[in-house]
């Protein structure tokens, strides 16, 4: 079997047809910022295709149910950074590659566990092996998401100061 093939095959369903996470467990503990920063985030004037445009895209990539705000600033996401296999030099060779790698990333928010998660996407990949594949690990940080109250005294000193006149 054509490692790529495996590896691509894999990748590619890391995400279903509306952009939400695969992996078991994977938003175990997810939750929502309360509605007042909801009701603060809409009350901003973001325009995504503004904001997308800059960089040559006009629909949000993460997943569909959610504002493009709430994708980048309350939603945990699983990106590919990147993949390698096989012959890459100038021209082409037809020799079927003996390995595939490919770095993949989570951001995670509060409330995740990031070993939990760690396991849960090792178990995912394994579990989807062709029989004569095998994958390997190699571990790359895992530190879970902070999040602060809003009434927490930092937020209310850069109230004070952003407000005074």
């Amino acid at each position: 079997m054509n490692p790529a093939r495996v590896l691509t095959r894999i990748l590619g369903r890391l995400h279903d047809e509306t952009g939400r996470v695969t992996v078991p467990g994977f938003y175990d503990g997810v939750g929502m910022p309360p509605e007042e920063v909801l009701e603060n985030w809409r009350g901003l004037g973001f325009r995504s295709e503004a904001f997308l445009g800059d960089v040559g895209l006009s629909i949000p990539a993460g997943e569909a149910a959610y504002s493009a705000l709430e994708q980048l600033w309350a939603r945990p996401t699983a990106e590919i950074n990147g993949i390698e296999a096989g012959y890459t030099g100038a021209g082409f060779k037809t020799v079927l590659p003996s390995v595939a790698r490919a770095k993949v990333s989570f951001r995670l928010v509060a409330g995740q566990d990031p070993h939990r998660l760690r396991t849960a996407f090792r178990d995912w990949v394994i579990a989807q092996l062709p029989a004569d594949c095998r994958a390997t690990f190699a571990p790359h940080g895992a530190d879970p998401a902070a999040a602060m109250r809003l009434d927490h005294p930092a937020f209310e000193a850069a109230r004070a100061v952003l407000t005074e006149e």
